[in-house]
């Protein structure tokens, strides 16, 4: 885009969330169950491909697994900065955010709120982008992966 600057998407996290990027009793919830449904079951599949497989070679890659949709959420933030008003930048972003799954759930004078279409039943706002608008600059916040999609998306 012309007219456009855009910053690197940083990190908005503490260090300890690098360790456990769990934050919310919810997401443990929902790791707890995946993990009490999903790991007998890979177990389960693992054991019958291979019956000599130690079971610490099946555990740990699966633990480990099921950790990296949690890295997926860990907060980010970049800034848009424009010559003209910030404010008219909302159409584009409307328009890649509907390209990443995000719908517009609350939008007022100096804010806009997009929520992903298929994470709605979880209720959890991890994976939820914060648009805050300035005169000249939009400060986007949300998950680290999302943000750096739409900032490809923001730079074409």
């Amino acid at each position: 885009m012309k007219n456009v600057t855009l910053s690197a998407v940083v990190r908005n996290h503490a260090r300890r969330h690098l360790l456990c990027p769990i934050r919310t009793w919810r997401q443990l919830g929902l790791y707890a169950v995946t993990l009490i449904l999903g790991l007998p079951l890979i177990a389960i599949l693992v054991h019958l491909l291979d019956p000599r497989a130690p079971l610490a070679c099946i555990v740990a890659p699966v633990l480990a697994g099921g950790l990296l949709p949690a890295f997926a959420l860990l907060p980010g933030s970049f800034q848009v900065q424009t010559r003209f008003q910030a404010r008219h930048l909302l159409s584009t972003l409307d328009e890649s955010l509907d390209q990443l799954g995000y719908i517009k759930t609350v939008e007022d004078a100096a804010s806009v709120r997009y929520r992903p279409r298929r994470h709605r039943w979880l209720g959890d706002s991890a994976a939820d982008i914060a648009v805050t608008l300035h005169p000249y600059t939009a400060d986007i916040a949300g998950p680290l992966r999302a943000l750096r999609v739409l900032q490809r998306q923001l730079a074409c």
